[in-house]
């Protein structure tokens, strides 16, 4: 497992500066790689073998050569077994530390007869914009959406994953979701 980590986390951010994903996002999508990979290569199913595939394009896409000190906090994180927040605030700061811009936080407008939405995940670690009609939106990695209260709702492919990474570590990972909504 460690050896999969270092190929995958030996990697400067560029690419990730360059595609502009969130890094508390990707940070999750690490996490379960990790924790999650080796368990999952091992089974015989094609839908497994299919999310492996689909997180092997995704981290080959936003990762590229170099960086050891990436690699190295990660490690440092996964064997001190600190929350998911905990990794995500430590590879943001790695992330500035090697020359980042944080997303802004200005407002994102949808159109003009629809409210600006704002998606928090986690403790303040980092507000990701969410555009209901267009999912594909930098920083927001869904799934198809599902309509609530009329709404189009993305459904981030984290929250299924984190829910096995939960299961494989047994240890608690606090993850709160809200909406705040204003009139544009």
């Amino acid at each position: 497992m460690e050896d999969r980590a270092r190929r995958v986390l030996r990697a400067n951010l560029a690419k990730i500066k360059e595609s502009k994903f969130d890094p508390v996002w990707l940070a999750e999508e690490l996490f379960v790689v990790a924790i999650v990979g080796e368990e999952e290569r091992v089974a015989a199913k094609d839908e497994t073998v299919s999310k492996q595939h689909r997180r092997d394009e995704l981290l080959d896409l936003v990762m590229g050569n170099g960086g050891e000190s990436v690699f190295q906090t990660f490690v440092n994180i996964l064997s001190s077994k600190r929350h998911m927040h905990w990794l995500a605030m430590d590879l943001k700061d790695e992330f500035l530390r090697q020359g980042g811009v944080w997303m802004k936080e200005e407002p994102l407008r949808i159109s003009d007869d629809i409210p600006e939405t704002h998606m928090t995940v986690g403790h303040g670690v980092s507000r990701t914009k969410v555009d209901l009609k267009n999912p594909t939106t930098p920083g927001c990695a869904c799934t198809p959406r599902v309509t609530v209260l009329g709404l189009s709702v993305c459904l981030s492919v984290s929250l299924s994953m984190l829910i096995l990474a939960l299961q494989a570590t047994r240890r608690p990972i606090s993850v709160t979701i809200g909406f705040r909504t204003t009139q544009a």
